[in-house]
């Protein structure tokens, strides 16, 4: 766990609470999931019921997901008997990963490998990288999910909401925010980020749990 110490938080901030999906059988058999609608299993279940332990003291005053069934599935456990509604948004979505989806991901390893970009290093480079031509670049992902950020917490000021997503959402932001020459980052099922959105629209990197940087930059 990584804690950034900051100022002073202000009473209109709103913060929220990214949270990846629990483990599903595609991630335990390594396969490539994408906009592909899969269901925690088990082991995804109990792990985000670890992650609703570290919540405990956090009142949400309302919760958004994506519209797949293990993000829908990850919120309601968080939530438990807070009975507010969940609120799917596309916003929210992992990008397509295209003909890769259902694929096994030493596949996509071994391709990545051999793709020039994985050698770039640069902030700029990292968030214009496409796995392929006709999916969403990083940057394009932050900026979705900025932009919604940016109307939720217009919504919520001084609050605190829960939103459930995927892993390439967590990645594209820690991109943008906590950007790492030479290296990407791994985000673990049930890992999150909090981010305080501040009056003006600008956000600030508070906590990250279970993201790891690693020397690769796929």
């Amino acid at each position: 766990m990584t804690i950034q110490i900051l100022p002073l938080l202000k009473p209109t901030d709103c913060h929220i609470y990214l949270v990846r999906h629990g483990q599903t059988d595609w991630n335990k058999n390594e396969k490539m999931m994408g906009s592909s609608d899969i269901p925690l299993n088990e082991t995804g279940q109990k792990q985000v019921l670890k992650v609703k332990e570290k919540f405990n003291a956090l009142a949400f005053a309302a919760a958004f997901s994506s519209d797949k069934m293990r993000t829908h599935k990850t919120a309601e456990l968080i939530l438990g008997a807070n009975n507010i509604p969940i609120i799917e948004t596309a916003a929210l979505r992992e990008c397509s990963f295209g003909a890769w989806e259902g694929r096994p991901t030493s596949e996509f390893k071994t391709w990545a490998r051999m793709q020039p970009q994985r050698d770039t290093t640069s902030q700029a480079d990292c968030l214009a990288h496409k796995l392929t031509n006709d999916t969403e670049s990083l940057g394009e992902r932050f900026t979705r999910v900025a932009t919604f950020m940016q109307s939720v917490a217009l919504q919520y000021r001084g609050s605190t909401v829960l939103c459930c997503t995927h892993a390439g959402v967590l990645r594209a932001i820690l991109c943008a925010l906590n950007f790492r020459p030479g290296f990407s980052w791994y985000v673990a099922n049930g890992a999150f980020i909090y981010l305080r959105v501040a009056e003006d629209g600008k956000f600030t990197l508070i906590q990250q749990d279970g993201c790891l940087l690693m020397h690769e930059s796929f």
